[in-house]
């Protein structure tokens, strides 16, 4: 079958693009055949083309007044290159993309199947819209479902699948030979407890919240080495300066490392110890699974997109969002003792084996697309 898989974005802005970048790179090849269409040149065209994969490049600008015109000629350009290719089904990598695919979809008779990574809602018209018009909807999580479209009848629900994300094990795991190369360059001392935070540079992931709480346990343990690694895009820059601020005005700029974006990404999961995740809303956080898959215990908030993966006090601790004293208590617990960091990390490890590998992920999805493709009124090869 051949599959259109559709980008929001150009470049790898989250782990929704990552994730559906491994997606296409793990799929059957003897079952499904792969186009690859992106808004403009970028990261992720670059590495899908290294990677075999056809992109084809097509712009997907925003549904606003002044950009009517473009937005109309976008639509029928990009109706016209899925007819040229014989497109048997698209897949949708957010909302923007959904709405072109679904009404080029509707002028061609080819089903759509919209992947939705977030909880936060868009406006309820404009998702019921999307949701109508879409063969098949795939959530990340069962809360992504819950959250986003627990309000819509049962009836309409049936066209939900859940599908968690998956990472590859065999790229992300616990690398002894360069972990001391990478602390060594990092400037963490052998002793150090090292408490990592891998996401973008955005309020809703609560760095600063980890900050605070970081600052509550050097206070109440001025003894205890720790350090605390912060990596990731700085999609929001004055939070970003913000949280530079308050890591002085909360005296731990001797503890905190600032860091961007970087390809090493699995090289600097085996030089952590502890895996923060302090977020204030997830989908299903692939970073999560990086970690997990890297053998480390985890930190995070007690939400319920978390819950998913993480059981609290068995592969990791989970506390309430602003909670500064039990986030400071959580983290202690680890850094104190490394027995059971390594027994967290162990259940995380098998945990990604056994339920969020990435071949397990392309097995459902490839089910999810034969499904639509077998549905009544369904185009077939």
């Amino acid at each position: 079958m051949r599959v259109a898989f559709v980008f929001n974005n150009s470049h790898f802005l989250g782990g929704g693009e990552v994730s559906l970048a491994e997606l296409i790179k793990a799929i059957d090849e003897k079952l499904i055949e792969p186009f690859v269409m992106v808004p403009g040149s970028g990261e992720i065209e670059s590495l899908l083309q290294k990677s075999g994969a056809n992109v084809v490049p097509n712009p997907f600008p925003p549904v606003k007044t002044p950009f009517l015109n473009f937005f109309l000629s976008s639509l029928i350009h990009f109706a016209k290159k899925l007819k040229n290719l014989k497109i048997e089904l698209i897949h949708a990598n957010g909302s923007r993309v959904c709405l072109y695919s679904v009404l080029a979809g509707r002028m061609l008779g080819i089903p759509v199947l919209w992947h939705v990574r977030e909880t936060i809602k868009d406006l309820f018209f404009y998702d019921a819209f999307l949701f109508a018009l879409s063969r098949a909807v795939v959530c990340v999580s069962e809360s992504v479902k819950t959250k986003r479209f627990g309000s819509f009848s049962n009836q309409w629900k049936t066209k939900i699948h859940v599908v968690h994300n998956g990472v590859d094990s065999s790229v992300f795991y616990r690398d002894t030979s360069v972990r001391e190369k990478v602390r060594k360059e990092l400037g963490i001392k052998e002793n150090e407890i090292l408490f990592g935070v891998v996401a973008n540079y955005n309020p809703i992931k609560g760095q600063d919240f980890f900050l605070n709480g970081a600052a509550a346990l050097k206070n109440s343990n001025p003894a205890l080495p720790f350090r605390v690694l912060l990596i990731g895009r700085p999609l929001d820059i004055a939070f970003y300066h913000r949280l530079r601020n308050l890591s002085a005005e909360i005296q731990l700029e001797d503890k905190v490392l600032f860091r961007g974006h970087t390809d090493r990404i699995a090289e600097i999961y085996s030089a952590l110890d502890i895996f923060v995740l302090p977020s204030k809303r997830e989908g299903f956080s692939r970073s999560l699974l990086e970690a997990m898959s890297a053998g480390l215990p985890v930190l995070a908030t007690q939400l319920s997109e978390i819950q998913e993966a993480v059981d609290d006090g068995v592969n990791g601790f989970l506390v309430k969002q602003g909670d500064v004293q039990g986030l400071a208590q959580a983290a202690r617990a680890l850094a104190s003792d490394r027995g059971l960091c390594e027994g967290m990390g162990a259940l995380n490890r098998k945990k990604v084996e056994e339920k969020f590998s990435l071949l397990s992920h392309a097995r459902a999805m490839e089910t999810v697309y034969s499904r639509i493709l077998g549905g009544p009124g369904c185009r077939t090869r």
